[in-house]
């Protein structure tokens, strides 16, 4: 019995590594999955099978869960059981009646921006998000379970007046997640808006590590710079724990559309997505190879290397962001708000200490010289794949050349988080065993 449940991969959570040892299994999984699994175990193994009972009291005692903590969870819930339970106080209401201000707020904005970009053609309202990790290969075969992937990743961007939808796909091996591809995807969207454009009002969540960051706003301020029609670009930043937005429903499209899929490659994955959208424009997919990932990160140690105070002295907090401003006629400042309702405060960039100020307006070389390698784990599992067969013959060569580490330690961190992300299809697993 936990000879079959230690089959299944499983890694700590990534966003609350530090407050639990809990481990987690792909979201397609439960336990129901999971017991039906190991009674064909034991019918291979000649062996007989403890009781549904026996065997989820098992998957509990070894601290194994299901649900992946959410990378921009709402408190929301807690501050209402707490309330209800007595144990809130005068403090923590105040907060919770803030946080609400703050999400209706950034609702209300984003209702109006969304109804002026409708009327005025040169104003562009697009929101843009990353999907849950997707995986190759994926489809209802008995083996897969036990396996590790590869990941595949893809940014949405939703343009909200033509209902336009975007998708920057690349798998591990092209590239991380991190800021610098989020910046990159971005970019390559800005860069290809029409002249016409005048103003770009962009909404995303709140995350700090992909969204909210010194990277994402260099990348906002040279886009502008390098853009013949944009004259502002304004970024806001969703209330956490209520960021729903257009591009969400590009996911929902994509995750119905793989439903009945067998996705043995990433190209499979490209395949799906330019076919999801069934009504209006289809999808504009585009792949990003590793030569292609832009190295904000150095770019920003050049032109924004300080940007910690406002021109009054108040400090800049980036947790504390709520929204960012770029004006063309105003190249090396950048305005920004730390709530809603307040009044830009203008931070001037391209500062250095000591230094003269740099009037560099191009980027250095791209962040990546070659492929990602693989850890050496997860391409021993997917060359099983092959040699069984699950994987089709006519893919082993994709995965036979992925590069593969020298390390032999387990996943890094950026692989360990790679499934306790994905929000895989739990709907799609349970109409195929039907």
């Amino acid at each position: 019995m936990n000879n079959h449940i230690d089959l299944f991969p499983r890694i700590p959570s990534h966003w609350c590594r530090k407050d639990t040892s809990k481990e987690y299994l792909e979201a397609h999984l439960n336990k129901e999955i999971m017991y039906r699994l190991y009674v064909e175990y034991c019918q291979e193994k000649q062996s007989k099978p403890v009781s549904k009972t026996v065997y989820k009291e098992a998957i509990i005692k070894k601290n194994i869960g299901f649900y992946h903590p959410r990378k921009d969870q709402c408190w929301c819930y807690n501050y209402k059981e707490n309330n209800d339970e007595g144990k809130s106080t005068a403090k923590t209401k105040e907060e919770y009646e803030l946080h609400i201000r703050r999400k209706n707020a950034a609702d209300e904005q984003k209702k109006t921006d969304k109804k002026v970009a409708q009327e005025d053609k040169s104003i562009i309202c697009a929101n843009f998000d990353l999907e849950a990790v997707l995986n190759c290969p994926i489809f209802f075969a008995k083996p897969v379970f036990y396996k590790r992937k590869l990941a595949v990743f893809n940014l949405t961007v939703y343009e909200v007046a033509s209902k336009q939808g975007y998708a920057f796909l690349w798998d591990e091996t092209n590239g991380h997640r991190g800021s610098n591809e989020i910046a990159t995807c971005v970019f390559k969207f800005i860069s290809s808006l029409p002249r016409k454009k005048k103003q770009l009002r962009l909404y995303s969540d709140s995350c700090p590590g992909q969204n909210k960051n010194a990277i994402i706003a260099c990348m906002l301020q040279y886009s502008l710079s390098k853009h013949d029609g944009l004259e502002i670009i304004q970024m806001n930043f969703l209330e956490p724990g209520h960021t729903h937005m257009e591009c969400d429903s590009m996911h929902s499209t994509i995750e119905k559309a793989s439903e009945y899929a067998k996705i043995y490659v990433p190209n499979d994955w490209e395949n799906v997505l330019r076919l999801a959208k069934k009504k209006g424009s289809p999808y504009k997919v585009n792949r990003i190879t590793y030569k292609e990932f832009l190295n904000f990160k150095s770019y920003k140690e050049l032109k924004m290397p300080n940007v910690h105070k406002a021109t009054d002295l108040t400090n800049l907090n980036w947790k504390n962001v709520k929204c960012l401003l770029f004006k063309k006629e105003t190249p090396n400042s950048m305005f920004v708000k730390c709530e809603y309702w307040d009044e830009f405060k203008e931070i001037q960039t391209n500062l250095r200490r000591g230094r003269k100020s740099s009037t560099a307006s191009t980027l250095g070389p791209t962040i990546y010289t070659s492929k990602i390698p693989i850890n050496q784990k997860k391409y021993k599992d997917l060359m099983e794949l092959c040699k069984s067969d699950v994987i089709k013959e006519e893919y082993h060569d994709f995965y036979e050349n992925l590069p593969v580490s020298h390390n032999d330690e387990d996943d890094d961190e950026s692989s360990d988080d790679e499934i306790s992300l994905q929000a895989m299809r739990e709907k799609m697993l349970s109409k195929r065993r039907k």
